[in-house]
């Protein structure tokens, strides 16, 4: 039980040391936030363009299959 917590503790430490080298690199932390952004509005588009061949009554797992057919 005692290891268990040391183990836990060790792995605490060492995140927390990592996301301090992280965050005092202020391109680290812009480049990270910059790349979030992206990958939120790549999604974002991709619903979209899902929504556009689907409908957006019929939901978002009520589609079928061939729903690139719609476009045709």
């Amino acid at each position: 039980m005692i290891l268990r917590i040391e183990g836990r503790r060790k792995k605490f430490e060492f995140l927390t040391r990592l996301t301090t080298r992280v965050i005092k690199r202020k391109y680290d932390v812009v480049s990270y936030l910059f790349l979030l952004g992206g990958t939120s509005a790549f999604i974002s588009i991709l619903y979209f363009e899902y929504l556009i061949a689907c409908g957006p009554a019929k939901g978002i797992f009520s589609c079928p299959r061939n729903y690139s057919k719609v476009y045709y």
